[in-house]
């Protein structure tokens, strides 16, 4: 998986402009794509804005694999890009 691509491509087609969001652009699609009962509340919002837009299994694949290795919102994206 392309992180990048998938993120791009979710963006455009929901109306988004990744170059003009705003933090609460940023919120409303973390809201409409990860429930308040499925936050992490010992990770942080960059953690949630990582995963916002991949697929609900992966971002718990995620969120636990950034759990379990204490992995910062940028080592968390990084390892998606990586390994995706």
């Amino acid at each position: 998986m392309d992180y990048y691509k998938v993120l791009e491509n979710y963006l455009t087609e929901n109306g988004y402009d990744y170059g003009r969001m705003s933090g609460l652009d940023w919120a409303r699609l973390i809201d409409s794509r990860i429930p308040v009962s499925r936050h992490r509340l010992n990770l942080t919002w960059g953690h949630h804005m990582v995963v916002a837009v991949l697929p609900e299994d992966e971002q718990e694949y995620w969120f636990d694999r950034a759990e379990n290795e204490h992995l910062s919102a940028k080592e968390l994206r990084d390892s998606i890009v990586k390994e995706g």
